[in-house]
């Protein structure tokens, strides 16, 4: 039902002036956000002087991480000349707030928390980060995902009835006032706390790939590409596949996914080359087949459908995107 449902939406872009005005503001704030590691053992090992932290982030941040750090780079050595002096070097640094949350326990994903979390990166991207009267909410955009794509009950009830549906249904609407005795026309929406785990997965999958095809890239945005990496190896920890058990031709399950399964980058368009993966094969499946189950195939850019390939073998890759290891080992049936 959900599935299908997201297929079939209408996607919702900003206009352009939006995006010129997300654009500037972006060019005076940036969000780095990626997953890390810090021992003391490597300040002694590398001679880290004191007032600098080394920091090692893991390996599949690896392009959010570069581009970030690129434009950073360029951001604070444009204006020097090239008789510049220390001071002028130190003036050129751009102030970065860090904030380290650290997580003595395993790490685990609340689901509900990203939708928010998306939910207002998408309301701030329609309003290109600018307040006003009629300025989008986090909140709208949730009602109307609900009223499209949640599952709903319609019936006719008494009032007081109503009123007790409410005590459990956060969305019920009444489609007209009649006299108290009589029964009303009512549909109840079963909203996201009512979900099962695959079924927010699906919501989520619908939120990302609406702002990719909006134009907010997740590789390039590196803020929500560490939403979309740890959305990513939550649903491998919890053994959730999406699409893993219905068939698809090949162009089919190009167009399905919007997204790079490996880094995230947008490969829904023709500025960034992509294709789909065997996971197994052709040849070692004995047979050539025109429809796969998802779970058989990858949507992957080139760059890492290469390595995939021929780029030091699966542990190699499964190093860079451990997110992608349950649904690899399920479909060789084996451990790698």
């Amino acid at each position: 039902m959900f599935l299908e449902a997201y297929q079939q939406q209408e996607w919702r872009l900003p206009t352009l002036s939006c995006y010129l005005a997300v654009e500037k503001e972006r060019q005076k704030v940036s969000i780095l956000k990626m997953v890390g590691h810090w021992s003391r053992h490597w300040h002694s090992k590398y001679s880290i002087p004191k007032g600098f932290m080394l920091i090692r982030y893991e390996p599949k941040y690896r392009k959010n991480v570069a581009k970030a750090l690129v434009t950073l780079d360029s951001k604070q050595t444009d204006k020097l000349g090239l008789n510049y002096t220390e001071q002028d070097f130190e003036e050129s640094l751009k102030p970065i707030d860090v904030t380290l949350d650290i997580h003595y326990a395993k790490r685990s994903l609340d689901a509900n928390a990203l939708m928010w979390a998306l939910y207002e990166i998408e309301a701030n991207e329609m309003n290109g980060y600018r307040k006003s009267a009629d300025m989008e909410t986090p909140e709208h955009i949730y009602e109307m995902d609900m009223k499209t794509f949640a599952p709903s009950i319609g019936a006719l009830l008494y009032r007081r009835e109503i009123d007790l549906l409410r005590r459990t249904y956060s969305m019920v609407s009444v489609h007209n006032d009649g006299n108290a005795n009589e029964r009303w026309p009512v549909t109840v929406y079963v909203t996201s706390s009512h979900w099962n785990t695959k079924e927010m997965h699906y919501h989520l999958e619908m939120i990302f790939d609406r702002l990719s095809l909006a134009g907010v890239e997740l590789k390039s945005t590196a803020d929500i590409s560490h939403y979309w990496m740890d959305w990513q190896q939550a649903m491998s920890d919890q053994k959730v596949q999406l699409h893993a058990d219905d068939i698809y031709t090949i162009e089919e399950y190009r167009e399905l996914v919007k997204n790079c399964e490996a880094c995230g980058c947008a490969v829904w368009h023709d500025d960034i080359r992509g294709s789909v993966a065997h996971i197994k094969s052709r040849g070692a499946a004995g047979i050539s087949l025109k429809k796969y189950h998802g779970s058989e195939l990858m949507r992957l850019c080139d760059t890492d459908h290469a390595l995939f390939d021929n780029g030091g073998g699966r542990d190699k890759f499964l190093k860079d995107y451990p997110h992608l290891r349950y649904k690899i080992e399920t479909c060789l049936g084996r451990d790698i």
